[in-house]
């Protein structure tokens, strides 16, 4: 029940199935306003002895002279183990994210401003247009990472988080994505954006969030 409470926003609008070693689970099931249980799950019990795939985080670790995982691991000597990597989604690595920075009329020059060390005076770019204005003001507030753009941004508990920010290009993907998709759960408008700030920044962040919850289908159905 804490790991529901923990990761609500990942499961929460979408059905699941839980599977765990906790006996009592289908019994605890049965109270009502019970922590956690306004998720959409059917539950499973397995015993213990059956979780064999279970994962690092699932385990508490042992003591260095445990008798048992080292008989454990007698057994287990010489069975393959899969190493599974993650990679950028297509159009997402740095490089990408680069190009597409650059090619924007507001973040291209601020980047290559950036560069070269040097902020320019206001008198130099009274005649721009209002989004590079509101990035030069930021500028302390901005680095360059591998060459993408980023913010750093303190968050009310204190936290220092660097946001990419978003090429405009790449927006209603971003949009979609954080909203609708698998880690989305049609959560609302402050949720996501919460959610979103923890990774990426781009200006009017808010207003584009609360119009996307209105037009949503499914947000309206629910």
């Amino acid at each position: 029940m804490k790991t529901l409470e923990h990761f609500h926003k990942y499961p929460y609008g979408q059905a699941f199935h839980l599977r765990t070693d906790h006996s009592a689970l289908t019994w605890l099931l049965n109270f009502r306003n019970l922590e956690g249980h306004e998720n959409n799950f059917t539950s499973e019990h397995r015993q213990g002895i059956r979780h064999t795939n279970a994962d690092a985080i699932s385990r508490r670790p042992s003591p260095e002279e445990c008798s048992h995982c080292h008989k454990v691991e007698q057994r287990a000597d010489g069975q393959r183990v899969r190493i599974v990597a993650t990679a950028a989604a297509n159009g997402w690595e740095q490089q990408a994210l680069r190009r597409e920075q650059l090619a924007e009329n507001n973040l291209g020059p601020l980047i290559r401003e950036m560069e070269a060390g040097q902020r320019l005076e206001w008198k130099d770019i009274s005649d721009r247009g209002p989004l590079y204005k509101s990035y030069w003001a930021q500028w302390k507030s901005l680095a360059l990472r591998d060459g993408v753009l980023e913010r750093h941004w303190k968050s009310t508990d204190g936290k220092n988080t660097a946001q990419i920010v978003i090429p405009h290009n790449e927006l209603k993907q971003v949009l979609a994505e954080m909203h609708g998709g698998t880690s989305g759960g049609h959560l609302g408008a402050n949720k996501i954006i919460d959610k979103v700030w923890q990774r990426y920044y781009w200006l009017h962040l808010r207003g584009e969030f609360e119009r996307l919850c209105q037009q949503c289908d499914s947000c309206a159905a629910s």
